[in-house]
């Protein structure tokens, strides 16, 4: 019965037995264009990450530089404007030293006034004190989102990657890299079999 039967098996299918082989020669070295398309993605892939790295850190730097523009001249101004403070209590403590001497206040009452007073120019303006406190809070603040915001980067990183390596692949991108990569590999095979040749 098998005898029959493989008498009308046509021979060129007869268990792939009789088919041609792929054969794949047109990378150099024994490498096939399946292998030859992984290493062109791979290489597609690392150039992605790494534009994809540097937009972030661009990104990450104007964001911050821009916050800075605005945090700094302010603080520096309210720092000034503090210590300008100050120095009018000092020079108010001293008029105020001057007056209770020629007014001939008691030394005790006029240490315990002169003790505020002077406590109260060292410390300046309450106002100017709690914007200097905010603003140097909020520079803190900033610093630190800064370095959550690119710790969380990686994870953003491999999704944008995935998704402009895919569009790439989708639109034969990965294909035309590794035809570039074999006429690459051929044309230095062929310089180099010339060399040879001519060393001969």
């Amino acid at each position: 019965m098998l005898r029959e039967l493989r008498e009308y098996i046509p021979p060129q299918v007869d268990n792939g037995k009789d088919q041609p082989k792929k054969e794949y020669t047109e990378y150099p070295g024994g490498l096939n264009r399946a292998k030859v398309e992984k290493q062109a993605k791979a290489k597609i892939t690392d150039q992605v990450r790494r534009e994809e790295v540097k937009r972030i850190v661009q990104e990450s730097a104007h964001a911050r530089r821009q916050e800075r523009e605005v945090r700094v001249p302010a603080f520096e101004q309210a720092q000034a404007d503090l210590k300008k403070s100050k120095n009018e209590g000092q020079e108010k403590t001293r008029i105020m030293e001057a007056d209770l001497k020629a007014k001939g206040i008691p030394g005790d009452v006029e240490h315990a006034l002169l003790k505020r007073a002077r406590l109260q120019a060292t410390r300046g303006d309450e106002g100017l004190r709690a914007r200097v406190g905010e603003l140097s809070y909020v520079g803190k603040r900033a610093n630190e989102t800064h370095r959550t915001e690119l710790r969380r980067q990686p994870n953003v990183i491999r999704r944008a990657v995935s998704e402009r390596v895919e569009k790439i692949e989708a639109q034969n991108g990965v294909s035309a890299e590794a035809t570039r990569m074999i006429q690459e590999a051929k044309e230095r095979a062929r310089r180099l079999a010339s060399s040879k040749e001519s060393k001969i």
